[in-house]
């Protein structure tokens, strides 16, 4: 929208401040997604321990699941409410249009 009714610096701006935006904030939830990347394949994986020498019951193996999936549900609600708290300053401080200007000059 704002590239069909802005001026051309206008445009210009935004698009800086755009890209730089969108460059912090990679390198601020780059570890959280990693993190959470390896967290949800160890907990969701379908792979047995290397110390259990035999399948586990089909009873048991299912409450292993069920807790496995409980742990990941509490792990991506924190995650989601740290990372909303992280970048609720940035959507509306940082990376707004009406600051774009202001942060191109400091």
């Amino acid at each position: 929208m704002l590239t069909l009714a802005g001026t051309v610096p206008n445009q210009g701006i935004y698009a800086i401040v755009n890209n730089l935006g969108s460059l912090v904030v990679r390198f601020i939830f780059q570890p959280i997604e990693e993190v959470s990347s390896s967290i949800f394949s160890k907990l969701l994986g379908d792979s047995i321990n290397d110390n259990e020498k035999e399948m586990p019951k089909e009873s048991d193996s299912t409450k292993i699941k069920e807790a496995k999936r409980a742990e990941a549900r509490v792990f991506l609600t924190s995650a989601v409410k740290v990372v909303t708290y992280i970048g609720i300053p940035f959507l509306y401080c940082f990376l707004s249009i009406t600051y774009a200007y202001t942060l191109l000059c400091f």
